[in-house]
């Protein structure tokens, strides 16, 4: 197993956006508060505990936690995780739309991936063994049910082709 598959299997249940979000749990919302299993999770002052999402999603502390802030280099960390480096990434969007349509976009950074105009969750599936392809699922308000995502790192020889592609020769190397 590939570093990189190991990095999907203890992504694929965290949502890729809120990766590097922030919370802060009040004591006084948690009735019976369990501090031995939160114990080391965060960082307490008096009765806060500011905490991570990750912490906050495999613990099921939804219900508790209110949004603080985003740290854009933990996010940044858990792409590199799971993408190779790369000077540009192709990100295909398959049937995202309302209507069914597709689109893609080209991206200079890794930190530029999960860029959208609207709210969404995406969610890591699959990895190639070397890190060049990861395929997702996106959630959004058009699709809620989700639809697939595969973000792949490209070659500058890649781009070149990439950008005076037409959609067929895209779609196709996206495959």
């Amino acid at each position: 197993m590939s570093c990189y598959e190991e990095s999907l299997n203890a992504y694929s249940r965290l949502d890729l956006c809120q990766i590097g979000d922030v919370y802060e749990i009040d004591w006084e919302r948690i009735s019976n508060p369990d501090r031995e299993t939160l114990e080391g999770l965060g960082v307490y002052e008096e009765d806060k505990c500011v905490i991570d999402y990750e912490t906050v999603e495999l613990e099921n502390l939804w219900s508790v936690a209110e949004y603080l802030e985003s740290d854009g280099d933990e996010r940044r960390y858990a792409l590199e995780q799971l993408l190779k480096p790369a000077s540009h990434y192709l990100v295909m969007a398959h049937n995202c739309r309302w209507n069914g349509a597709s689109g893609y976009k080209i991206v200079d950074s890794i930190e530029d991936v999960l860029n959208r105009s609207y709210d969404v969750s995406i969610y890591p599936k699959a990895v190639s063994r070397g890190g060049k392809c990861l395929v997702c699922t996106e959630h959004s308000h058009d699709v809620p049910m989700g639809a697939q995502t595969s973000i792949i790192a490209i070659t500058d020889n890649e781009y070149e082709k990439l950008t005076d592609a037409t959609w067929d020769n895209v779609i196709a190397f996206a495959r």
